[in-house]
């Protein structure tokens, strides 16, 4: 399963990682389409896939992103300031994380017909909006700005690592 959306001789952050954002986007629609079409495993696994792939995205950032962007950015713009990114990457967790684990246990309980789809999909609101006003934090300022500031050489390595970082996740998803 293709994991990876930019290839090797990507050297935009601002390209690169704005591909894999909007393939998480993509993937969690999927995860909704399948419950609302009660395929119950393909949207765990949509699901699944979006929540651990974000989490390795927000974990690159806070680890390999923020500390390069405070140094080249000790005044950061309006906006932009690196505890914004860090309480949106909890905020975002605390958000998916229940339903990571709530999914499974209902599906092996045999109990998935329980879910109240309008409910769940009434609270994904807030989930979306928060994503999409981070993925926007992202755009607009850190790639952005890091693209402006590093070079191309730099650049290029970070999303090399970003990509071997991936592989971690190859095989655990069927196709």
């Amino acid at each position: 399963m293709r994991l990876c959306f930019f290839g090797a001789a990507e050297s935009s952050l601002s390209r690169g990682l704005s591909r894999q954002l909007a393939q998480m986007d993509e993937w969690l629609t999927e995860h909704q389409l399948a419950f609302m079409e009660e395929r119950w495993e393909a949207g765990m696994v949509f699901y699944e896939k979006v929540y651990e792939l974000r989490r390795y995205h927000l974990r690159f950032m806070e680890e390999s992103l923020l500390p390069l962007f405070r140094q080249h950015y000790p005044q950061p713009p309006s906006g932009a300031r690196p505890l914004y990114f860090e309480r949106e990457k909890k905020l975002i967790l605390k958000t998916m994380r229940p339903y990571a684990y709530l999914f499974p246990r209902l599906y092996m309980a045999g109990r998935m017909e329980t879910l109240n789809l309008a409910r769940l999909f009434d609270e994904y609101m807030y989930l979306k909006d928060l994503l999409d006003h981070h993925d926007a934090r992202e755009k607009g300022f850190l790639f952005r700005l890091l693209d402006e500031s590093l070079s191309g050489e730099r650049r290029s390595a970070l999303l090399e690592r970003y990509r071997l970082g991936l592989r971690a996740f190859e095989g655990r998803w069927p196709e």
